[in-house]
């Protein structure tokens, strides 16, 4: 410290004086400097003063290289560790200091897109760690090399590098203040809220519940989380924020912070200080209020092992001095390199020449370059999703193929193919000849013919050659060739067909009873001619009815004229008797006799009609038991199938009505005499109720059928 020395001096002869002398000890100089790398060149290195203005600055950079000035950039040779001196005159005491700085570039993972196949064309989003001082190298092909995300559009492979300024974890705690207002102190008072008093600060989610007069400002995090706000102080010295935190010496740390106005009157202007020194310049909050901006510097420790960080406001304005301070990081920083390779998929899809072709001649189509391939159009493919598909299109097509890679980049190609119309042919219609015949066969609409099969053919390369076929059905097959540049050829046939010898076919042999006609047929012709014609309906035609009395041989002469081809067939009608049927019956039906026994006679098989009340309708003697005078007619049929019929009648009246009569007793005994207890009776019952009852008035017996009785039995 300054201090005031006094001396006192003695003579021989004992005298005694004093003097003295003030000794001033000046301050030290409050100086420092720091260092950035160039993210582009790691060798080129910026150095920045720090503190007061500097008197005839020097710097000796550990390589035997010295400059005098201030914020020199000086270039190295190679990496390495350099002792660094930083030299000033200030007042009266020149100082220096000395640092070990560490130039440094390490690989890391920094660049966050992986290395990508593109397709030709196409573009790219380059992502990578966030940094203020970095460098993209190449900057070929990319969109804006000043982004830390730029978009390349490379034509061709290409490797870029990314080399950043990259900082480690944040040494400050609670820089996000999402842990409330601890981690840090200050010169400012903690509100809670806040109206009009100046040095108070809060940490909340909305500057405007803080500060009614604030805007409604949120934090930088997240929108939604804690910031710092404060009312700026009105005297100098203040610090808004402060702390200390553990260094490592000779080490580059990063600091940084946002700021943001939360009035707009009289913006907050910000000193930050390590250690007591400002470091970097002065940062204005942003004129627009709810507007973040940050504040980064770098700081080298040195042979400090603690950093004590501050800021301060120095507007100094009562009105409108209000403000937010949010992400607050101190972190150590280091130049890292990553790269990303982008190799660019170029396909060339390539086909097969363009092609002229006849109708109806297939074309295979073959496509190189790429994985999948996609024709179009499909009309005429045998497969539009192959490389090699069948083409047969019926006009001229332009096929193109797009090809895509495995890394999904396409390319296309094309062919044209061109249809040669084939000839139009004119031929002889199929025909019908008959055997041992030829037939003139014709053929127009090219230049040269040949038919086949050629072994019943005159000549078969003409265009007319005569046919004599001796298979039933022939198809000749003519391949006609026209003169165009490909020759091409159509087919077409005609179809000979041989008549079949005609068939000739008359009825089998027939019998008929007299008196009834028969119809006799022929067929396998179109004329025909029966005998005798006395004894037929029509003797022209295929089929006439006979017309005879008598057994009688006919005969038919059937012609086909196609072919003029006859035969003469013969059959026999035969002529049978018919049965003479007659009726008869026992008596009529009154109320005396119940039934009249029917008789036929004359034939061998008799129905009677109507079967109502009959025993039976199919024998010659049934009996009668109609309910109403009725006319039966009986049908006779003799050995040959011949019948007759007769009719008659069976009346039925009233006459003879008397009383119904019942038995006194039965004898249930099963002898077959009296065993059954019921009405005797003659004539017709139309309506019938018989009940038996025991002595005790239980019903044992009941029917309305007046042929059934009572057994004896009962349960």
């Amino acid at each position: 410290a300054t201090t005031n020395y006094t001396v006192t001096g003695t003579n021989l002869y004992g005298c005694v004086a004093e003097a003295s002398v003030l000794v001033t000890v000046l301050p030290p100089s409050n100086f420092d400097f720091s260092y950035q790398q160039n993210a582009c060149n790691p060798l080129s290195v910026q150095f920045f003063n720090a503190g007061s203005n500097p008197l005839n600055p020097y710097w000796s950079f550990g390589d035997g290289n010295t400059l005098l000035g201030n914020n020199p950039i000086h270039v190295y040779s190679s990496l390495g560790n350099y002792t660094v001196k930083y030299h000033i005159d200030n007042a009266a005491c020149p100082d220096t200091i000395t640092k070990i700085i560490s130039l440094q570039l390490s690989n890391a993972d920094i660049v966050l897109t992986p290395d990508t196949t593109i397709c030709f064309g196409s573009t790219k989003l380059l992502r990578a760690q966030a940094s203020g001082n970095f460098c993209w190298s190449p900057t070929t092909y990319l969109n804006n090399s000043l982004l830390n995300n730029p978009t390349t559009s490379t034509p061709t492979n290409i490797t870029y590098y990314y080399t950043a300024e990259t900082a480690g974890n944040n040494l400050i705690l609670n820089g996000d203040f999402s842990a409330g207002n601890t981690g840090f102190t200050s010169d400012y008072t903690f509100a809670t809220t806040n109206s009009i008093i100046n040095a108070e600060y809060g940490v909340v989610t909305n500057a405007q519940t803080w500060n009614a007069g604030a805007s409604p400002c949120n934090d930088h995090t997240t929108g939604t989380g804690n910031m710092l706000v404060a009312n700026g102080a009105t005297v100098a010295g203040k610090k808004l924020w402060k702390s200390t935190v553990n260094v490592t010496p000779n080490t580059n740390y990063q600091f940084s912070a946002w700021i943001q106005s939360i009035s707009l009157a009289n913006f907050a202007v910000f000193k930050f200080y390590i250690n007591g020194v400002q470091f970097g310049p002065t940062l204005n909050a942003p004129s627009s209020a709810c507007q973040w901006v940050q504040q980064k510097l770098n700081w080298n420790s040195g042979n400090n092992t603690t950093a004590n960080i501050s800021l301060e406001d120095f507007t100094y304005n009562a009105d409108g001095n209000d403000f937010a301070l949010d992400d607050i990081s101190f972190a150590p920083v280091a130049i890292k390199r990553d790269s990303v390779k982008i190799t660019v998929d170029t396909p060339v899809v390539n086909t097969i020449a363009d092609v002229s072709v006849c109708a109806g001649i297939p074309v295979q189509l073959n496509a190189t370059g790429a994985s999948t391939y996609v024709w179009t159009p499909a009309t005429g493919l045998s497969n539009p999703n192959i490389a090699n598909p069948v083409a047969l299109p019926q006009t001229n097509t332009r096929y193109t193929v797009n090809g895509t890679t495995i890394n999904g980049c396409t390319a296309s190609d094309f062919i044209d193919i061109t249809v040669l119309p084939k000839p139009l042919i004119t031929k002889t219609a199929d025909t019908t000849i008959c055997k041992n015949s030829s037939v003139q066969l014709n053929a127009s609409g090219g230049t040269s013919y040949t038919w086949s099969p050629a072994a019943t053919l005159n000549n078969a390369n003409i265009a007319n050659p005569v046919a004599t076929p001796t298979a039933p059905v022939t198809k000749y097959i003519v391949t006609v060739t026209n003169n165009n540049v490909n020759a091409c050829s159509n087919t077409d046939s005609v179809k000979i067909t041989l008549r079949p010898a005609p068939v000739f076919t008359v009825s089998p042999s027939k019998s008929t009873c007299i008196g009834t006609a028969v119809q006799l047929s022929a067929a396998g012709g179109d004329s025909y001619l029966w005998n005798p014609a006395n004894l037929v309906s029509n003797a022209a035609i295929a089929n006439p009815t006979a017309i005879t009395g008598t057994t009688t041989n006919y005969s038919v002469t059937i012609t086909e004229s196609n072919c003029n081809v006859s035969a003469t067939l013969f059959t026999t009608v035969t002529v049978n008797p018919v049965p003479v049927i007659t009726a008869s019956k026992s008596n009529d039906i009154d109320c005396s006799i119940e039934f009249a026994n029917l008789l036929a006679s004359g034939a061998l098989q008799y129905t009677w009609s109507p079967a109502t009340g009959l025993s039976s309708n199919s024998i010659y003697n049934p009996v009668a038991k109609p309910t109403a005078t009725t006319k039966y007619v009986v049908t006779g049929n003799n050995s040959f199938g011949c019948s007759d019929s007769d009719t008659l009648t069976v009346a039925v009246t009233k006459t003879g009505a008397s009383g119904y009569f019942m038995p006194n007793s039965f004898t249930p005994n099963g002898d077959g005499k009296n065993d059954c207890f019921g009405i005797k009776y003659w004539g017709i019952i139309e309506q019938l109720e018989f009940f038996i009852y025991n002595r005790y008035g239980e019903k044992v017996f009941y029917t309305n059928d007046p042929n059934k009785c009572w057994d004896g039995l009962y349960k």
